[in-house]
């Protein structure tokens, strides 16, 4: 199906749709079909969420954790706005930061990521973190695979 999008010419759209479960649900199929990646990482020593989704092509840092961590931002060259589709309004994202991940035993990273006011997670990896690690993502079991170091990383939801 396709959805019209007017008036966001200039925006870039999230894809982050929460969904609120009603009781007439077919609870046959599994959670993990309609399930969005989440996962908690360590950065810069403290725990975070991460939503991993690869319906944008930007990665995200909330403002609360780059004030909590205190992270160095740098202005962006080009700023670009973001929306989020329940909420209508756009976002102007005019700054970037480097954030270290530590997710699992093997992973450990960074990513650049704009500077948003997120309200639903901590950091959102979209499609350049999938693209620069080629990732693999597998539907079925909602895990992301890849080799990383050497190393091959499956990263599964918690």
């Amino acid at each position: 199906d396709y959805i019209e999008c007017h008036g966001y010419e200039d925006v870039e759209l999230l894809s982050m749709i929460r969904v609120t479960p009603t009781t007439d649900q077919d609870t046959s199929e599994s959670w993990l079909r309609h399930s969005v990646f989440q996962t908690t990482s360590l950065s810069h020593g403290q725990t975070c969420s991460v939503i991993i989704d690869s319906g944008s092509t930007r990665n995200l840092v909330s403002q609360a954790l780059v004030d909590q961590l205190e992270l160095h931002v740098l202005p962006l060259e080009t700023p670009y706005k973001v929306a989020w589709v329940q909420d209508g309004p756009t976002m102007s994202v005019t700054h970037r930061c480097l954030v270290e991940l530590s997710i699992g035993d093997r992973y450990v990273d960074q990513v650049w990521c704009g500077v948003a006011p997120l309200g639903f997670c901590q950091v959102v990896l979209e499609h350049p973190w999938q693209f620069d690690r080629k990732t693999t993502h597998h539907g079925e079991t909602n895990t992301y695979t890849f080799i990383k170091d050497g190393y091959e990383v499956c990263l599964a939801p918690q």
